[in-house]
């Protein structure tokens, strides 16, 4: 078990940073049977992909009436994953993968109607220039309400939609209560930060912040 678990909320924040309207995306239907409606696709696809960090893409979707769903796609990328449960598109792109990879096509199917996407493209990036600054209260408390004397570091992970935060960075630096994340393609980005302490015990996530690189 646990020695010791931090539980204090972390107060996060982002500053210095660019803030600009989600973009969204349409769906094209193919034609339903007759008593049919087709599902349901949605989601704006990263328009870029960094080297070696994590891309993830996970459109939304329903069917209205309540058939089960499939996924699929086409021109995936050599360095990604697709889950045709889920729709879930991720990968980690290498330095040889660097460049465009265009006309990706997702669509769903409740087995009698398709829905697709708009087809998309990836760009492969081996460096950028954009940057979010994000600030933090350090907790003070363990979890039987001692002072807290042994915080080791925080960890942020981090991602391009809400919920899903596949990237990670380890700050070994208890005296810190901000950082910068550099490097970062244009796009919307959604972070959690952690506190850990000594024996390795993580705390709860703080609240989810967002920002925008432009």
């Amino acid at each position: 078990m646990f020695s010791k678990i931090l539980n204090h909320s972390l107060v996060l924040s982002i500053v210095m940073l660019c803030v600009s309207a989600c973009s969204s995306s349409s769906s094209d239907s193919s034609a339903s049977d007759q008593g049919n409606r087709p599902p349901s696709l949605s989601g704006s696809p990263p328009a870029y992909a960094m080297l070696d960090l994590i891309y993830s893409f996970t459109p939304g979707s329903g069917d209205p009436d309540g058939n089960m769903l499939s996924y699929s796609v086409s021109n995936m990328p050599a360095w990604a994953s697709f889950d045709t449960a889920t729709g879930k598109l991720t990968g980690t792109p290498s330095m040889q993968h660097v460049g465009i990879h265009g006309d990706i096509a997702i669509s769903v199917s409740d087995g009698q109607a398709t829905t697709d996407l708009p087809t998309f493209s990836i760009e492969v990036i081996a460096g950028a220039t954009g940057s979010l600054a994000l600030s933090w209260a350090p907790p003070t408390q363990s979890a039987d309400g001692s002072p807290l004397d042994d915080l080791a570091g925080y960890r942020i992970r981090w991602g391009t939609q809400t919920g899903d935060h596949p990237n990670l960075l380890e700050l070994n630096n208890p005296g810190i209560s901000s950082y910068v994340i550099d490097n970062l393609a244009p796009g919307n980005y959604f972070l959690l930060v952690f506190a850990v302490d000594t024996s390795n015990n993580e705390s709860g996530a703080s609240n989810e912040a967002d920002g925008t690189v432009q």
